[in-house]
Formats: C-alpha cells, structure tokens, sequence
C-alpha cells in the first residue's frame, strides 16, 4: 500500500499534500492494525514485510530502513509545499527563496526518531515551528489558519 504511493517520484510530485494527510493517518493497514481487525486470520508475531526486523506499525512505517527513501522524498515534497505557500502568502516583498528553505530545514519535525515528527501533522497536531514560520513571513492571521486547515484537510 504504502509502496505504490511514494514509489514513484513522478506520482509523488502529482500528489496534493491536502488529500495526502488522509493517506497518512494511523488507519492504514498495517499488520499491527490487521490483526486488531482480524487476529484470526494475522498472526500478531509476524514482522514488517519489508525489513523482518521488527512488527509492522505505524511508528515502524517511518523507521523502517526499507522505506527510507519514501519518506525522504515526502519530507522533501512537504517542504516545498509548505515554501510556495509562504511565498504566495505572505506580506513582505522581496522574499529570497533560499532564505524560506533554510528556515523550514531548521523546523525540528523532520526526524522521524523524534517524538514530534511530520507524522503528527498527518494527525491534526501543527507544531509551534510552522506557526512561528508563517507568523516571521507575515502572513495574515485569517490567511494562517485557512493554510493551517488547509494542511490537515
């Protein structure tokens, strides 16, 4: 399932991120989730199929080495997304591109070893260094929470 997503970096550019947060929740059908659904037919000591090392959750989705470049290639996404948003919405001129890029690269939800991590944000939880990106651009408060929104629906 995951797989067929991410894959493919040419589907992944395609992707909308607003649609793709949908995909992301905790909901997908990982063993772990499949034997709560149905434990006679999954066995609850079987392991990732990708790696065998560990089982299959959704915290193993995002630290699974075999997935690496997947997630890799999502964060990279995101962090475009989120600079062509500051970019079309914020109220200062002469904004340099390269600046938008550093700053995002230093928010602290990109390690997914972290306890807050871009799999938070697929579930409804912004963390404080986007708020405080989009308020250091100026971008409106109206404008801020319908891109907030926007995000997570």
């Amino acid at each position: 399932m995951f797989n067929c997503h991410w894959n493919n970096s040419e589907t992944l550019a395609e992707i909308e991120w607003s649609s793709t947060f949908r995909v992301l929740k905790e909901e997908l059908p990982t063993l772990d989730n499949l034997v709560k659904r149905k434990p006679h037919v999954y066995n609850s000591k079987w392991k990732c199929p990708m790696c065998f090392k560990d089982k299959e959750t959704y915290s193993h989705l995002w630290k699974c080495e075999h997935l690496e470049q997947i997630y890799l290639n999502m964060i990279d996404k995101f962090q475009q997304y989120l600079q062509k948003l500051i970019l079309v919405n914020s109220q200062m001129d002469n904004i340099n591109p390269d600046d938008i890029s550093k700053e995002i690269l230093c928010c602290k939800i990109w390690d997914f070893n972290k306890a807050y991590n871009l799999s938070m944000l697929a579930k409804g939880f912004i963390h404080v260094n986007i708020v405080n990106l989009f308020t250091s651009y100026r971008i409106l408060d109206k404008d801020r929470i319908r891109l907030l929104d926007e995000m997570l629906n």
